[in-house]
């Protein structure tokens, strides 16, 4: 077994054994909140500069939790690669990157 091969059944098994079309996957970044609404979420159940994996923008989490990004207040950059969302997200903690939400 190829560790190509092995890293397909770890994300198969993650996905409740259900196939992974590793092209439509991408990586996406929590870029911003929106911290005016009533309800007070903010980030949650999201964290500034985190990265999920995804099937896309606005797409729900194949693993874990299942969260869906546009379901909440917040927003996320989404990238094909993970060196490119690490740069977003070193940017966003630095607070260089720019507000999706209005301040």
């Amino acid at each position: 077994m190829t560790t190509a091969d092995k890293a397909v059944d770890i994300l198969t098994a993650l996905n409740d054994l259900e196939p992974v079309d590793l092209d439509e996957l991408k990586f996406s970044v929590i870029v911003d909140a929106d911290t005016s609404n009533t309800r007070g979420r903010g980030f949650w159940p999201f964290a500034k500069g985190e990265i999920i994996i995804n099937d896309g923008h606005g797409g729900r989490e194949p693993f874990g939790e299942g969260r869906k990004p546009n379901k909440w207040d917040v927003a996320e950059e989404s990238f094909d690669t993970l060196a490119e969302a690490m740069a977003c997200r070193a940017k966003v903690l630095a607070s260089e990157w720019p507000r999706s939400y209005a301040s």
